[in-house]
């Protein structure tokens, strides 16, 4: 199973995601209207969907005026503090530079685009989470079907195969090993206005590992949820059943 941490980042915040549209970052994450910041308050492992007694993860997002993602900072808070400046180049590609606290360059990330806007590469340098080198193939209508992660710049680790539903939206995700073997699995619902309502991840031998519920609520006037409750149920290899909530507050400027 992936640590906690990471599959509710992934799955909860928009900053985690990357666009597979070059320029898309805020319209493929759930965010609407001419948005210039975001502060982002994550609450892990809670005992209710109201518990915000212990100091979040705080993330913050800041966009230019045509929805590019130009800066992404972590404070100092319960892990290490650093800032990330993107830049949008000429060559269809997107460049980000990560920095620490003490303003030293810790890593970098570069995302290649087609001439239609479509993802095809990532690259990871140093301290950036990830696979060091991601590629990406696309259908005709520009969704992302298959992920090549590899283990250095030239070796395949795994393959990661994505099906979608009628209304366009991801409906599963499996990652296979170099032999075939399934190694991740992952399921998406959503409601009819295509907000998702739950998540599900599953052991290789198929059996249930983790559920998550999505609750959104408090929209402003863009209609952005503003709060995000999920209620996490997980199981352990020992098909232990636990259960807790994590809780998502989003605080947006808008130019």
């Amino acid at each position: 199973m992936k640590p906690f941490f990471l599959s509710a980042v992934l799955l909860c915040l928009a900053l985690f995601s990357n666009a597979q549209k070059q320029g898309a970052f805020l319209t493929e994450n759930d965010l609407k209207g001419k948005v210039k910041k975001v502060n982002v308050f994550l609450y892990t492992d809670r005992d209710s969907e109201t518990d915000t007694s212990r100091a979040p993860f705080i993330t913050i997002l800041e966009f230019d005026q045509k929805g590019n993602l130009t800066k992404e900072t972590r404070p100092g808070n319960k892990i290490i503090s650093y800032k990330i400046d993107y830049r949008n180049n000429s060559d269809n590609t997107i460049t980000g530079k990560k920095h620490d606290s003490d303003g030293d360059l810790i890593g970098g990330i570069t995302f290649r685009y087609d001439s239609l806007g479509s993802l095809i590469e990532i690259r990871r340098e140093n301290s950036m989470a990830g696979p060091p080198r991601q590629t990406f193939k696309n259908d005709d209508k520009g969704f992302c079907t298959e992920i090549d992660n590899f283990v250095d710049d030239e070796v395949i680790g795994s393959k990661t195969l994505i099906t979608y539903g009628e209304n366009g939206l991801k409906k599963s995700r499996k990652t296979y090993g170099v032999k075939g073997e399934i190694m991740d699995s992952e399921s998406f619902d959503y409601d009819s206005l295509k907000n998702i309502v739950e998540y599900r991840q599953y052991f290789p031998n198929g059996y249930l590992s983790e559920k998550q519920l999505f609750s959104d609520r408090n929209r402003d006037q863009n209609d952005n949820w503003q709060l995000r409750i999920i209620t996490r149920a997980s199981h352990t290899h020992d098909y232990l059943f636990e259960l807790h909530y994590v809780i998502v507050k989003r605080r947006i400027e808008y130019y």
